[in-house]
């Protein structure tokens, strides 16, 4: 298992920060790379909630199943996992208080089911860190535009 994380300053509060990472219905707002959510289920937040997201990467549309694995509104944290290609992407995204604004951290541990996958992540490690770090790139620019 490898685990990337990345993080930014964003000069917004923490409750609307944490407020743009878990309203899954606007990520294609939040974060220009997802073309569009659907949900799988009747449930649209908190644990257990289902969906579908459609991301740009690398010019090719791609769909992945997530589900919401933990969810505190108090503490702003929330988890999302998803199985996609041998590995379980499993993502934990904090918002915490800080001079300025708000620090949102994302953690994303990379669970290969083989060999293989796990020595494949690891060398993949920095182009999914520049796919978090474009993420949270744009998350700061929703939070913080006028």
């Amino acid at each position: 298992m490898i685990t990337v994380t990345v993080e930014a300053l964003i000069d917004a509060t923490p409750d609307a920060v944490f407020h743009a990472l878990s309203d899954i219905e606007n990520f294609p707002s939040t974060n220009p790379a997802t073309q569009s959510v659907a949900f799988l289920g009747e449930q649209q937040q908190g644990i257990g909630t289902r969906f579908r997201e459609v991301r740009l990467m690398n010019g090719q549309e791609m769909a992945f199943d997530l589900e919401v694995a933990g969810y505190d509104a108090e503490a702003r944290t929330t988890r999302f996992v998803n199985e996609t290609h041998g590995t379980v992407w499993d993502t934990t995204v904090t918002v915490t208080p800080e001079v300025g604004g708000a620090r949102a951290r994302f953690a994303m541990d990379c669970i290969g089911s083989t060999l293989l996958k796990r020595l494949m992540n690891r060398v993949m490690s920095p182009l999914f860190r520049r796919g978090m770090q474009d993420q949270v790139d744009a998350l700061k620019r929703y939070c913080e535009a006028p």
